[in-house]
């Protein structure tokens, strides 16, 4: 027997209606291969939210990467990678050609590039001749280290406006924000590394 009714071509449903949850993750080598399955769950749930009135739209999120995602993402780390190292090499050069010592917000600018440099180094092309499982753990450790130097990038630009100008140009003037942010991204490795 039908859980639902039709009136008026309109979808009624009934009071003891179970809905069924069939969700799968599969992956394929290539655009020839077979799909292998790496997850597969069925959940059945009683609809808890009937006799609302006439359901009259419907949202449901979904992400999907196909090969061309995947294509033009390495393709854009592998062009912007060597611009990245330039520009940072550069900037170096620049500051290096001034009459003063760097300060301390050039070198942590500094840092950010060499950071957004190592997140963007394309390990991927590595990984198609040989089946690493690290690499997860590789992609979480470069984003760690991106947004570590960008968090500390961030203390020290908005403490440049808060100490005073003979402490301005030492790291020990906001050594424990520092060495907070250094914690916390410390934990997040770990975590990271217990999970994987």
């Amino acid at each position: 027997m039908p859980s639902y009714l039709l009136v008026n071509e309109v979808v009624c449903l009934e009071e003891d209606v179970i809905i069924t949850i069939d969700a799968g993750l599969a992956h394929r080598d290539d655009l020839k291969s077979e799909w292998t399955t790496a997850r597969h769950s069925v959940e059945q749930r009683p609809l808890s939210n009937v006799g609302i009135g006439e359901i009259k739209d419907i949202n449901l999120v979904g992400i999907h990467h196909n090969g061309s995602f995947t294509k033009v993402w390495i393709s854009m780390k592998t062009v912007f990678t060597p611009w990245i190292l330039v520009a940072s090499v550069w900037y170096w050069h620049r500051i290096g050609l001034l009459a003063r010592p760097p300060v301390l917000l050039e070198k942590v600018i500094l840092a950010l590039g060499v950071s957004m440099t190592i997140l963007n180094v394309p390990v991927e092309w590595l990984s198609l001749g040989c089946d690493w499982t690290w690499m997860l753990l590789l992609e979480d450790a470069q984003q760690g280290v991106f947004y570590t130097t960008l968090f500390c990038f961030w203390i020290i630009f908005c403490g440049e406006h808060l100490v005073d100008q003979n402490q301005r140009n030492r790291l020990s003037a906001c050594w424990w924000q520092v060495g907070l942010v250094m914690f916390g991204s410390s934990i997040l490795l770990a975590f990271d590394l217990s999970e994987r």
